[in-house]
């Protein structure tokens, strides 16, 4: 059994396969189910395996056309008389059709000539022949002509004796024919006539006073009716308070109508002893299906896994999807936003939550197609884990706070300072020249006076513009005029390579100007701290020890940008251990600032104590 709505989904290969094999199934079974395809088309078959036949969609794609039995047996709509169920191509209002049941009816021109039925057959219209053989019995009608006949006998007698009880006899009027009222309580074979009062030979039915005819109004009164009543049509059945069926309701192809209900007692459709489901439009507020008592089941049936049940919030447009043995989909604006799958489910969009999502114990939060941010906590403790790239935390402001939530360990300020703190109270702030430290500090438990505190400070420059600048080998010099200062032993340079007059702990800190000599831009301006610990010639021994960037942003000639960097080094060896400077720049137009007269730029040394 398969049916399908013959459009085939973006898939993965099995999935697509699967999907396919589904489309082959619905076409090679003439899309054999129980309930009629969901999705439909102009000429399309099915194999209704529910009544057993197989119909065609028709040309306009809003009703069923029957052809026959799936046994073989080769049926036909009822039809009509205009309209026969079969038909001639040139001539389609001539035909065969049936108007009822076990009849069979031919049309001509569209208008009824012949039926066959249990009782015989009737013609409408005439009946030309140039011999009757035989008796011709059972006639009823008009004779255009004279009709002769050596005698006129009805069920065996002759016409001139007794009729079932009744007597032919003259009438008053020589026009008539006069019928004497039997008085039998009960005719059950034939209706008896009597002549009317006024003995002018007119007929009339026999009454008795319970039975009576009204012409004008199509009307029959008698006090009871007997038997079954299978032949009636158009019956009333208002009056009936407790009308009972003896079989399935036909509606032959009508509506069955409810008006609008306003309460629950009228115009419903009620299932149950105790009307416990109940279907009811209240003309007002809306249509509903009301379940008074258990569970509401919307399903198909068991054998039926290969369709959906649908929800739909407006025809045509899919609001819920459930899969028999699969997910449900759930849509807006028929535009699949969350599924439920084997593993899981999926949300296809944004999700927005107003409450919490929880997650047990080592149940982890991915994102990135590799499983590349993941956040959990394993009982114990709570990791955050990038697996690719760089981690960023990004915000202009940005606390780490402890558990309480009311203290301060880290503080980040965009365009500003980074704060560290002790017991909520900050210790240590970078500045836009270095960093201020509040309290002592120490250096392997010790403060960092211990051993003699800052016995060397010193302030170095580049003294002249330096174009596409990458290693700094020249142009520097200490700031040397006589309102600049510094103590202790100076450090020494050689092609840009600094050596340190001792060992010990050193804080170094650069500011370096950026320039743009014509309009353009540098997004990326940098400037190195590098150091060796081995082989100071060689530039593949230096590593970077801090990076300081400049953004210049596209502007006139007088676009200028700084970058800064700082650290602190170990100096255990003056031999191997040294320090350069280098820059990068993107544009062919950007250079290094330098002056002598004043700082464009500033590159300090400082030996804070003893190593």
């Amino acid at each position: 059994m398969a049916t399908h709505d013959y459009v085939l989904d973006n898939a993965t290969g099995a999935n697509f396969r699967a999907d396919l094999n589904l489309v082959l199934a619905a076409i090679v079974s003439n899309n054999s189910s129980s309930s009629e395809p969901s999705t439909k088309y102009a000429y399309q078959w099915w194999a209704d395996t529910n009544e057993g036949v197989l119909k065609i969609r028709n040309s306009s794609n809003d009703g069923w056309v029957t052809l026959l039995q799936l046994d073989g047996t080769l049926t036909l709509e009822d039809g009509s008389a205009s309209a026969p169920a079969l038909g001639f191509r040139d001539d389609l209002n001539t035909g065969i059709f049936s108007s009822a049941a076990d009849t069979l009816d031919v049309s001509c021109g569209g208008t009824t000539r012949g039926s066959f039925s249990s009782s015989g057959l009737a013609v409408t219209g005439n009946v030309t022949a140039t011999t009757f053989v035989g008796n011709v019995d059972a006639v009823d009608g008009d004779f255009d002509g004279t009709l002769e006949a050596d005698a006129i006998t009805v069920a065996g007698t002759a016409l001139s004796t007794v009729i079932a009880g009744t007597t032919v006899t003259t009438a008053t009027n020589a026009n008539h024919v006069s019928v004497a009222d039997n008085e039998s309580t009960n005719e059950n074979n034939l209706i008896p006539f009597i002549e009317d009062a006024s003995a002018t030979g007119n007929v009339g039915l026999e009454s008795d006073g319970d039975f009576t005819y009204n012409p004008s109004t199509g009307t029959v009164t008698a006090t009871a009716f007997s038997g079954s009543g299978a032949s009636l049509t158009a019956l009333n059945i208002v009056t009936d308070t407790s009308p009972q069926l003896g079989g399935q309701l036909d509606t032959n192809g009508n509506i069955i109508k409810f008006p609008d209900s306003s309460g629950a007692s009228n115009n419903r459709l009620a299932f149950g002893n105790a009307s416990d489901l109940t279907i009811f439009h209240d003309g007002s507020t809306g249509s509903f299906v009301n379940n008074a008592n258990h569970d509401l089941y919307l399903q198909n049936s068991s054998v039926n896994t290969a369709n959906q049940v649908f929800i739909r919030g407006k025809e045509g447009e899919n609001s819920i999807t459930c899969h028999g043995n699969g997910g449900v989909e759930l849509y807006y604006d028929n535009t699949k936003r969350f599924e439920t799958e084997t593993g899981g489910a999926r949300v296809t969009g944004g999700l927005n939550v107003s409450g919490n999502i929880a997650l047990p114990d080592s149940s982890i939060f991915i994102a990135g197609t590799g499983d590349d941010l993941q956040i959990y906590h394993d009982g114990t403790n709570s990791y955050v884990k990038n697996n690719t790239g760089v981690l960023y935390l990004q915000g202009d402001n940005i606390r780490f706070l402890n558990d309480a939530g009311n203290e301060n360990i880290i503080k980040a300020f965009g365009n500003g300072a980074v704060e560290l703190s002790f017991d909520s109270s900050k210790k240590f702030e970078t500045t836009s020249t270095g960093i201020d430290v509040t309290g002592a500090i120490t250096v392997n438990g010790s403060a960092l006076d211990t051993g003699g505190g800052i016995t060397m400070a010193q302030q170095w420059r580049q003294h002249t513009n330096t174009s596409n600048p990458s290693s700094i080998t020249q142009n520097w010099e200490v700031n040397d005029n006589t309102i600049y200062g510094g103590i202790g032993s100076s450090m020494s340079e050689a092609a840009g390579v600094f050596t340190f007059p001792s060992t010990g702990i050193y804080y170094i800190a650069v500011d370096q100007t950026f320039h743009v000599t014509s309009n353009g831009e540098d997004r990326r301006c940098e400037i190195h701290i590098q150091s060796c610990t081995s082989s100071p010639s060689s530039n593949s021994s230096y590593s970077d020890l801090a990076i300081g960037y400049a953004n210049l942003g596209v502007g006139s000639s007088t676009t200028f940008g700084t970058a800064s960097c700082s650290a602190f080094v170990d100096i255990t060896d003056v031999s191997n251990r040294k320090v350069r400077f280098t820059a990068s720049v993107n544009n062919s137009n950007t250079q290094l600032t330098g002056n002598s007269g004043y700082n464009e730029n500033s590159y300090v040394f400082i030996r804070l104590g003893d190593t």
